[in-house]
């Protein structure tokens, strides 16, 4: 049985080798459409029908503000929407967060790095723990962070002792709670 398998295959690739000008060009169709169809699927498979890391993040939703008239339709959230949204009995939690991309300045190397000013229900509401350190509470000063585990050992070293510690954000100084 192997050795018609093993002959079938011979034929074969002599067959290909004599008619290469249609061949070599339905090989190379074949790959590419086999390598996209893949591509494809891995950032289907992320993007879409891999949960977020979260509690329950099913029931995770953002809100918008809808103006009328306007062509926008995620317009930023007024301090008066998220009080309303917070009081809200069909919410069981709500956070406020928005982007803030400071400069970090670590011994004279300045970096942009990414980031969020959020409320303090923000690692509630998501059910994340720190793993050093701890998150903030409604009792913190203004100008303390949480880093992220990638900036932390990225930028930071991976140093446990960064907690307590102070960095420099757009020139002002944070205190680090945790990471």
């Amino acid at each position: 049985m192997a050795a018609l398998w093993i002959r079938d295959l011979v034929v074969a690739a002599r067959s290909l080798r004599q008619n290469s000008a249609v061949s070599l060009p339905a090989a190379v169709t074949l790959t590419l459409g086999i390598t996209g169809a893949t591509v494809v699927f891995a950032i289907v498979e992320a993007v879409l029908w891999r949960p977020l890391p979260y509690d329950e993040p099913s029931r995770l939703v953002a809100l918008f503000r809808h103006d009328r008239g306007r062509k926008e339709t995620r317009n930023p959230t007024t301090a008066a929407d998220f009080d309303d949204w917070r009081h809200s009995e069909s919410l069981r939690d709500v956070t406020a967060a928005r982007p803030f991309d400071p400069m970090l300045d670590r011994d004279g190397v300045v970096v942009r790095i990414q980031g969020l000013k959020a409320t303090e229900s923000l690692f509630t509401l998501l059910g994340v723990e720190p793993l050093l350190g701890r998150v903030f509470t409604g009792d913190d000063d203004e100008r303390v962070v949480v880093l992220s585990h990638a900036l932390w050992r990225r930028d930071l070293g991976g140093e446990p002792s960064w907690i307590g510690r102070s960095i420099r954000l757009d020139g002002e100084e944070y205190l680090v709670l945790g990471v």
